[in-house]
């Protein structure tokens, strides 16, 4: 599954993205592709496939270290994220792709996108920084 994620103003740059992308290889030389790029004037796509550590979505923006993850408590694995970013360093547009776990939480994810009720996913944000991705049940009250 893919979904585009809203961002905020106060997120748009790829540099409020740097602490959740800078423990995945090749972040760096990325980074500095893309600052060339945008010297260059031009537009250009960064993505990140292999995600190790995996990324894992919750129906809480509480953050949670991966030490402290509880699968069974997740609902979906972020398997890819892909950004569109413009010349000034901001991001046009923001795609993750991911699966649905095989668990209670999944499970409700599965049920919802069968009843083609959107799920929404945000990013969380830690003194400016995107440190990972949630489910926001408050807004849509998809959880009692």
């Amino acid at each position: 599954m893919e979904c585009q994620i809203d961002l905020n103003p106060e997120i748009k740059k790829i540099e409020n993205f740097r602490t959740l992308l800078e423990k995945y290889k090749d972040y760096k030389s990325c980074i500095r592709d893309i600052k060339i790029s945008t010297v260059l004037g031009q537009k250009c796509l960064f993505e990140i496939e292999d995600i190790d550590p995996p990324l894992v979505c919750y129906f809480s923006d509480k953050f949670v270290v991966w030490e402290d993850i509880l699968l069974n408590q997740s609902a979906i694995l972020i398997s890819k994220i892909s950004f569109k970013i413009d010349t000034d360093l901001s991001i046009i547009e923001l795609n993750i792709t991911y699966k649905i776990l095989d668990t209670k939480m999944g499970k409700l994810i599965f049920e919802l996108q069968n009843l083609e009720i959107p799920i929404p996913i945000k990013p969380k944000v830690i003194n400016s920084q995107v440190v990972g991705f949630y489910i926001d049940s408050e807004s849509t009250q998809l959880i009692a």
